[in-house]
């Protein structure tokens, strides 16, 4: 596991290091509103982000991947069952799909200038809020649902029992 994280770093720092040796796009740090003068346009968006997509791609997911990598991280080999990969997968798998909508439908809004509302947002930020956000918290929620079989087993619990009865004994006997 720390393999799949010290490579996902690695594959990270390349994709930052290649996007600081880039020139910066042309309005990247926004410009003057032309109505307003206390207020900053960030003009084209497709614009921005020309010769930044593969860098940012990779960072996207890598990010994306990076979660369950570190969620698994914490759960001890021998509680690593089938049933712990198959959620943690397919949490995975839901949090990847909503990712790539969310790119979808902002290059549809970078070609097109226009954007659905999906539950009260433009759908990119509906994708993220619900779809990214909301799919991560299924990692909370498989931990807090299956606390007693991944991370504090009744095992754990009997060894932490007899480890506290062993120092309570000892310290009766000094």
């Amino acid at each position: 596991m720390v393999k799949w994280i010290l490579g996902i770093l690695v594959l990270m720092a390349l994709a930052i290091a290649i996007a600081m040796m880039g020139q910066a796009p042309e309005m990247v740090s926004g410009g003057p509103h032309p109505d307003y003068s206390g207020m900053s346009i960030g003009g084209d968006g497709a614009a921005r982000l020309q010769g930044l997509w593969v860098e940012g791609l990779i960072l996207y997911f890598a990010t994306f991947i990076s979660m369950p990598v570190f969620c698994v991280l914490g759960i001890a080999k021998r509680n690593r069952s089938q049933l712990f990969w198959t959620l943690m997968g397919g949490v995975t798998a839901l949090n990847l799909m909503f990712a790539a909508l969310l790119i979808y439908f902002y290059i549809s809004f970078l070609n097109t200038g226009e954007t659905f509302l999906l539950l009260g947002f433009p759908a990119p930020t509906a994708m993220m809020m619900f779809g990214c956000w909301g799919s991560a918290f299924l990692f909370t929620v498989i931990f807090i649902w299956k606390f007693d079989t991944f991370i504090f087993t009744p095992e754990d619990e009997a060894a932490v029992e007899a480890l506290v009865k062993a120092r309570e004994q000892q310290s009766a006997e000094a």
